[in-house]
């Protein structure tokens, strides 16, 4: 057969069997065929379903905590699923997108439940909002190497405010020492230290105390020639967490500059036996904004300035006998008053008055207008002013304090009831200035041969426990100022060798942690522990600055 008749062969074929399917396929044939139509193919099935996994998010998640602080964001997300075999499980990714918090390893989730996680905070988020978006992966695995379908996203918004910040003497215009914070100072580690320039000519260097604000520390250092008179000194503003400079401004040599203040966007820089007593810089560049006429002699008795909700308050006049209340905004005198006795002193403020020590009293001010609200006699007192500085301490029970005066010897603490205008009690020992109060607690630094540290009951002035150093560490006194937490005392030993800080456990009082070279303290409102520090009976030279890690 040619190839031409077998091609003919075979097309005959296969048309006869497709004619053959087609008959079986529509029913005939075989006597069925029912109305002799036939009925319609039925379209091809389609495919099952694969599982699917949808996520509902709970959200926008806000937050808000103070700096150091513990707190969690608590991620709410729906899960539904269709089309799950026996086998089939479900995990979730989660994903930050600025990474502010720490996220977990893929976790797994049930179906048609509602899965919770609580979210914990990267170690030391600075003052600030934080925005971003939690990214949430429906997973086939734990290490989500398949997925059940695209993320979801919600958004967060973290704020965290500043504790506040160290504007002057113990702290703020309290004068507390106390900083609303708790923290494991076991984990405090060094961040960096800094020592001022040193002219060539000099025998040593030398800073006073530092305050803080805007991400800032801000201090004056300078150098001490051969004969004692200093050099090259210069108001000096470093970053808070790194230690580098931002900007620094020349003090002329000769007036008698004091240790800086702050205020919201300004630092203000003291200045004795000169025309002007308070120069106003901008805290961010150092640039001046104006200054505050007065003239006063070199040993006024002034500390630096206290300010309060936009205003500021000092003494002031030729030799500090005089109280002024000035506008930070513009420099402006809003008030001045005569000043009874004198002391190296600065005023405290409350929402309502100013206080200070007098000889043989405790003097109440108004805040608006200076006028004389109160006096509150001390039966404490011996009448003469103690020739050490000295600040009314604000309470945590409506009270104020202050070391009674007396000698350098004798100075226990006294305390007085705002509202009732009245003495509540005087400590049986005595006291160094700068004492701490916070949280129901006093905690100061007697004034004894050994080194001694107490904590006292702020509602009647009872020891409730005393820390002392060990004797092996031949430690010979306590100095500098006391600092306190939500749960620890700050507080610096010396001796003729050596000298600590220490961290001082409040409920138990046993020490927690401790660090070569005490001074005096100080913190920033991002938790950034502040040491001056010096060789033993020597100028504090250097400002180290310890960080939670």
């Amino acid at each position: 057969m040619d190839i031409e008749g077998a091609l003919v062969k075979l097309t005959h074929a296969f048309v006869v069997a497709s004619i053959a399917m087609t008959l079986v396929g529509c029913g005939g044939g075989g006597g069925g065929g029912g109305d002799g139509g036939g009925s319609p193919a039925p379209s091809p099935g389609s495919p099952a379903p694969g599982p699917a996994v949808t996520l509902t998010p709970r959200g926008p998640i806000e937050v808000s905590a103070a700096t150091g602080d513990a707190f969690t964001a608590t991620l709410d997300v729906t899960v539904t699923a269709s089309g799950l075999s026996g086998s089939d499980r479900i995990f979730l990714r989660i994903r930050d997108t600025a990474s502010t918090f720490e996220t977990p390893t893929p976790q797994p989730a049930q179906p048609d439940q509602t899965f919770r996680y609580a979210l914990l905070p990267r170690n030391g988020l600075l003052p600030g909002n934080y925005l971003g978006q939690l990214e949430i992966t429906p997973c086939r695995d734990g290490s989500c190497s398949a997925t059940y379908g695209a993320a979801v996203r919600v958004s967060y918004r973290v704020d965290i405010s500043s504790l506040g910040e160290w504007t002057t003497i113990q702290r703020d215009a309290t004068h507390a020492g106390y900083v609303p914070t708790e923290f494991d100072p076991t984990r405090l580690q060094l961040a960096w230290e800094w020592r001022p320039p040193r002219d060539p000519a000099s025998v040593s260097g030398f800073v006073t105390r530092p305050v803080t604000g805007g991400g800032n520390v801000y201090i004056t250092g300078g150098s001490i020639l051969s004969n004692g008179t200093q050099r090259g000194l210069a108001l000096y503003a470093l970053n808070d967490t790194s230690g580098r400079q931002i900007w620094s401004y020349t003090v002329p040599d000769s007036p008698r500059t004091l240790a800086p203040a702050s205020a919201a966007g300004l630092v203000l820089l003291p200045t004795l036996s000169d025309s002007t007593l308070l120069t106003a810089l901008a805290a961010d560049t150092g640039a001046v904004r104006y200054k505050y006429a007065q003239t006063t002699t070199l040993g006024a008795q002034i500390l630096p300035p206290s300010s309060f909700q936009g205003r500021t308050y000092f003494f002031a006049g030729v030799t500090g006998d005089e109280i002024h209340a000035m506008d930070n905004a513009t420099g402006q005198r809003l008030w001045a008053r005569p000043r009874k006795d004198g002391a190296y002193a600065t005023p405290t403020v409350n929402a309502s008055n100013v206080f200070y020590q007098a000889a043989n009293s405790l003097e109440i001010l108004d805040l608006e207008s200076g006028a004389t609200v109160a006096s509150i006699a001390d039966p404490s007192t011996t009448g003469d002013m103690t020739p050490l500085s000295s600040v009314v301490v604000l309470g945590s029970r409506g009270n104020a304090m202050m070391n009674s005066s007396g000698s350098p010897t004798r100075a226990p603490i006294t305390s007085f009831d705002i509202a009732g205008r009245r003495w509540q009690w005087t400590t049986a020992q005595s006291y160094l200035p700068l004492f701490a109060a916070g949280d129901g607690g006093v905690y100061g630094i007697r004034r004894t041969t050994a080194p001694t540290l107490d904590a006292i009951d702020e509602s009647n002035g009872q020891v409730l426990w005393s820390w002392s150093p060990p004797a092996s560490d031949a430690q010979d006194e306590m100095v500098g100022n006391i600092l306190i937490t939500r749960n620890m005392v700050f507080v610096s030993t010396t001796g003729t060798i050596n000298s600590w800080v220490w961290a001082i456990d409040r409920t138990t009082g046993r020490f927690a942690w401790r660090y070569p070279n005490g001074g005096y303290l100080a913190m920033s409102g991002s938790r950034t522990l502040l040491v001056l520090s010096g060789l033993p009976g020597d100028n504090y030279d250097a400002v180290r600055a310890f960080r939670v890690q």
